[in-house]
């Protein structure tokens, strides 16, 4: 797509903002550079709920069972014990020719 201009850093950080007014939750940006805007926050008590930036966790505060680790609501998905943070790690990928 390199005919296509990039997407300005602050459009996502404008939906963002839009999206709560909409109704929706959980909201964050993905895939760029937003500490704040890349954090989803607890729609109860507004605590983070997973800091972070791009890919690198700094903290984790939902529990096991799915619950904000610091009201206690008990927030929609399917959650498991969170493991280490895997960071900003990059693998190499190979890509065959298109037949």
């Amino acid at each position: 797509m390199t005919d296509i201009v990039a997407t300005s850093r602050g459009t996502p950080q404008r939906a963002r903002d839009i999206a709560p007014l909409a109704g929706l939750k959980y909201v964050y940006t993905g895939n760029v550079h937003d500490k704040a805007g890349g954090t989803p926050y607890c729609p109860s008590c507004e605590e983070a709920l997973v800091a972070r930036d791009w890919h690198q966790i700094y903290a984790h505060y939902v529990t096991d069972t799915g619950a904000c680790g610091f009201c206690g609501v008990q927030l929609p998905g399917h959650w498991q014990k969170f493991g280490k943070p895997f960071g900003r790690r990059r693998l190499s990928v190979r890509l065959h020719p298109a037949a």
